[in-house]
C-alpha cells in the first residue's frame, strides 16, 4: 500500500519559480534581442518578401538597398544598410553610427597578418569612383577583383605573400541618388588627363569638394600623389574627400611622363573645294605621333574629317602621344546658302496662262519649275512660260541657282482672260486675239466675217442673208471634216452650194431657210446622222453635251432671249476644252445685229464660254450631229 505524501505550499512554489526560469530563458534565447539585431530581421524579412514578389532567382550575390525595401531606419541607419541576397541565404547589412553587421566570415588569424583600413562593405551610387582605403599588413600584398561600373557586388581580395593569408572586401554599386548624395562631391581643376614631358616638373592643378552638410570641405581633401617625372610612366593622383559622416569620395588623375621625340606636321583640304551650297567636309592629314584631336566644338576623337555648315575659322587642336599641342586655325569661305530671290505674275488669258518671273539675285539661274495648280512643267531654262491650263487658282515658281539653292514663290495673278471686241482693217468687228476670215454674202456683194477654234476659215464662219439655221448646219457639216463631191473637205460655202439645191442670189428662202427641217435636210444629205433634243439645256444635260463634244461632234442649238441674242437665233457648238469651256459659233448676218451678242456685247464672231452660259442663254432646243448610223433622227 502506497502512501501519498500530499505536497505542501513549497512544493507549488518550487514548480511556479521552476517555469518562471524556463519562461525567462525562452525570452532571453528568442525574445531580447537588441533595436539593431530587429532592423536586421525587418531587413531580412522585407527581402524575402521582395525576392518573392519579383521571382527572383540566382546564383550570384544581389544586393537590396533599404530604400528598395521600403524598411525605415531608426537610430540615424544610413540607407547604404540592405540586404545580400545569394539564392540561398540572406545576409544583413546594417550601418550605424554604433552599430556594423559582421557579414564577411575570415580567419580570426588573417587579422595577424593583414588588416583592412575602413569597412569591409562599401556601399556607392552607380557613376561614382571607388575609393579602396588599403590595408595594413606587415607582408607584400596581392590585390586582385575588379570593380565594375553597373549597379551589382564586386568582391576585392586581398593575399599576404608569404603568410598566404586572405581578406576580403564587398563593394556594392547600387542606382540610387540618394545614396550618392550621402557623399561629398569632389571636382579636378584642369584635365583629366595630362602629359608631362620626362625631367620637366609636373605641376598639379588641384581640386574642389562640396558637401550637402558640411559645405565647401576642399580644404580637406588628401592628395596621394606619386608621380615621378624622371621615370616614363602612367600615373595615377588621387584627391580624396571624407566629410564628417565619415562618406569618402574620390577623384582621380591621370599624368602620362613621356619622352619628346617627333613633331606634328598638318595640312588639309576642303570637299568641297569650291563654291557651294553643301555642308563642308575640313580633311586633316597629320604626320607624327598624334594622340587625339579637339574639334571646334569641344569634342575629342581621332576622325580626320570634320564637317562643317558655315563660312567661319574653325580652331583644331592637336596632341600628340607625348602630351603637346598643336593649334591649326582653318577658314572655309566657299560655303553659300543663300536661296535666290524673285516675284512672278501669273497673266490668265481666255485660251493660256503666262507666267513670267523677275529675278532679284546676281547669281545664275538654272532651273525654273512652273507650277500651276497641281500641274508642274518640270525643269525649263527660261523665265517665262505658257501654259494651256486655263484660269488656274494657285501659280507657284520653284527657282534654283547654280549651287542649288532653291525657292518656291508665289506669283501675283491678274485676269485678263475676258476678250475685248476689235475691229479689223476690213471694219469688221473681232474678238481680241481671233482673226477674222471673210466670206462671201450670196444675197450682195458686201462680205462678213467668220473665225474658227484653230483659226481656220473652213471650219466655222457667217454666210450672210441667208439665214442662221442653213449657216449653223453648214458649220456643223464643215467641222466634220467630211469632203464633197468634187473631193476636198466641206467648208460652209461648198455645204451650201451643194447640199442646198436653193436659188442663192434670188433668195428662194426668203432670206432665211430657217427650221429644223432644213437643217436635218442638208446633215443628211452630207451623208451624217442627226437627232433634235426638245428642252432646255441645263444641269442634267451637261453630261451628254459634253460627252458629245469631246468626240469632235457639233451640235446645232437654237436660243431664245437670253444672254446670247437679243431674238431667236440658230448657232453652233464646235468643241470643249479640259476645263470645260464650249466653242460657241455664231452665225449672224448683218440684218442680224440685233441677234448677235454676248454679255449684251455685239459681235460677229465665235468665243469660248461655260456651260453655265448655255443654261442662261434659253437654250430651248438642240441638234445632235454625228457620223453616218449613230443617230436616226427625228
Amino acid at each position: 500500500m502506497k502512501i501519498y505524501r500530499r505536497k505542501s505550499s513549497v512544493d507549488y512554489i518550487v514548480i511556479i519559480i521552476g517555469i518562471l526560469i524556463i519562461v525567462l530563458l525562452l525570452y532571453l534565447i528568442f525574445f531580447n534581442k537588441n533595436e539593431y539585431e530587429v532592423m536586421e530581421d525587418r531587413l531580412v524579412s522585407s527581402a524575402k518578401n521582395y525576392v518573392s514578389n519579383n521571382h527572383i532567382t540566382t546564383n550570384q550575390e544581389i544586393y537590396f538597398s533599404s530604400s528598395k525595401l521600403g524598411v525605415e531606419l531608426t537610430n540615424n541607419c544610413s540607407i547604404i544598410s540592405g540586404v545580400i541576397y545569394n539564392g540561398n541565404s540572406y545576409i544583413p547589412y546594417l550601418s550605424c553610427p554604433k552599430y556594423e553587421s559582421k557579414i564577411i566570415n575570415g580567419n580570426e588569424n588573417v587579422k595577424d597578418y593583414i588588416s583592412l583600413r575602413g569597412n569591409e562593405v562599401v556601399v556607392i551610387a552607380k557613376g561614382m569612383e571607388y575609393y579602396d582605403p588599403g590595408y595594413i599588413s606587415n607582408d607584400i600584398v596581392i590585390k586582385a577583383g575588379e570593380i565594375g561600373t553597373e549597379e551589382g557586388i564586386y568582391n576585392l581580395y586581398y593575399k599576404t605573400n608569404n603568410s598566404n593569408k586572405t581578406a576580403m572586401r564587398k563593394v556594392i554599386i547600387v542606382d540610387d541618388n540618394n545614396i550618392k548624395n550621402l557623399y561629398p562631391t569632389i571636382t579636378l581643376k584642369g584635365e583629366n588627363h595630362v602629359y608631362v614631358a620626362q625631367n620637366n616638373t609636373y605641376q598639379d592643378s588641384g581640386a574642389e569638394a562640396f558637401d550637402t552638410v558640411d559645405g565647401n570641405i576642399s580644404n580637406k581633401i588628401i592628395i596621394e600623389n606619386n608621380v615621378n617625372t624622371s621615370v616614363v610612366d602612367e600615373y595615377k593622383v588621387n584627391y580624396v574627400i571624407t566629410n564628417s559622416r565619415g562618406y569618402t569620395n574620390v577623384a582621380i588623375r591621370t599624368v602620362n611622363v613621356i619622352n619628346r621625340n617627333s613633331d606634328l606636321a598638318i595640312s588639309y583640304s576642303l570637299n568641297p573645294s569650291k563654291l557651294t551650297n553643301e555642308d563642308v567636309i575640313i580633311k586633316l592629314n597629320i604626320s607624327g605621333e598624334f594622340d587625339y584631336i579637339l574639334y571646334p566644338d569641344g569634342s575629342k576623337g581621332k576622325s580626320l574629317e570634320y564637317k562643317v555648315m558655315q563660312n567661319d575659322i574653325y580652331k583644331f587642336k592637336i596632341y600628340d602621344i607625348y602630351g603637346r599641342e598643336v593649334v591649326r586655325e582653318i577658314m572655309v569661305n566657299n560655303i553659300d546658302k543663300t536661296v535666290p530671290q524673285g516675284s512672278c505674275v501669273a497673266e490668265l488669258y481666255y485660251d493660256r496662262t503666262e507666267v513670267k518671273v523677275n529675278i532679284d539675285s546676281t547669281r545664275k539661274i538654272s532651273s525654273y519649275d512652273y507650277i500651276l495648280d497641281n500641274n508642274t512643267s518640270g525643269s525649263l531654262q527660261t523665265n517665262s512660260y505658257v501654259s494651256n491650263i486655263i484660269k488656274p487658282t494657285l501659280v507657284k515658281v520653284k527657282i534654283k541657282d547654280i549651287l542649288n539653292n532653291q525657292k518656291e514663290i508665289s506669283c501675283n495673278i491678274i485676269n485678263k482672260s475676258e476678250r475685248k471686241i476689235v475691229t479689223d482693217n476690213n471694219g469688221k468687228n473681232c474678238l481680241e486675239g481671233l482673226s477674222c476670215y471673210i466670206q462671201f454674202n450670196y444675197g450682195n456683194s458686201s462680205k462678213y466675217p467668220f473665225c474658227s477654234m484653230s483659226n481656220n476659215p473652213n471650219s466655222c464662219g457667217g454666210i450672210g442673208r441667208n439665214g442662221c439655221s442653213i449657216t449653223s448646219a453648214s458649220n456643223a457639216i464643215a467641222a466634220m471634216g467630211i469632203k464633197s463631191q468634187n473631193g476636198s473637205v466641206y467648208n460652209p460655202y461648198t455645204v451650201w452650194e451643194e447640199l442646198y439645191q436653193i436659188n442663192k442670189s434670188s433668195g428662194q428662202c426668203n432670206g432665211g431657210c430657217s427650221s429644223w427641217t432644213r437643217i436635218r435636210e442638208a446633215i443628211i444629205n452630207a451623208g451624217l446622222s442627226a437627232t433634235k433634243e426638245v428642252g432646255n439645256i441645263n444641269a442634267n444635260s451637261k453630261s451628254t453635251i459634253i460627252a458629245h463634244l469631246q468626240k469632235g461632234w457639233p451640235i446645232v442649238v437654237w436660243a431664245d432671249t437670253g444672254a446670247f441674242t437679243g431674238g431667236r437665233h440658230y448657232m453652233t457648238l464646235l468643241g470643249v476644252r479640259e476645263d470645260g469651256y464650249v466653242f460657241l459659233s455664231d452665225s449672224a448676218n448683218k440684218k442680224g445685229i440685233n441677234k448677235s451678242k454676248y454679255n449684251g456685247r455685239q459681235y460677229y464672231v465665235d468665243t469660248w464660254i461655260p456651260y453655265e452660259d448655255l443654261i442662261s442663254g434659253q437654250v430651248k432646243e438642240y441638234m445632235l450631229v454625228g457620223p453616218p448610223g449613230v443617230y436616226e433622227g427625228k
